[in-house]
């Protein structure tokens, strides 16, 4: 349970970040990113982990860093 409270107060954070600092959809080359997406997929990770506490998860968070000739060198575990 505490490990859940503490996905949960990440994922807050994220939140609260987007919020703070908002994004723009872009897309560079054939790579296209979505800002309103990310925020979307953190409330309904968020949302399956209040209805279902005691599940075992892992999140893959991806920091989108795009070059100028398209190649994501973005991805980041927690």
């Amino acid at each position: 349970m505490a490990m859940t409270q503490e996905l949960i107060s990440k994922i807050d954070e994220k939140i609260e970040a987007l919020i703070d600092n908002p994004e723009v959809d872009y897309k560079i080359g054939d790579k296209s990113v979505s800002a309103g997406q990310k925020i979307k997929q953190l409330r309904e990770m968020r949302a399956e982990l209040v209805k279902n506490p005691d599940a075992d998860a892992v999140f893959m968070s991806f920091d989108f860093d795009i070059s100028e000739f398209g190649e994501d060198r973005s991805q980041v575990m927690l």
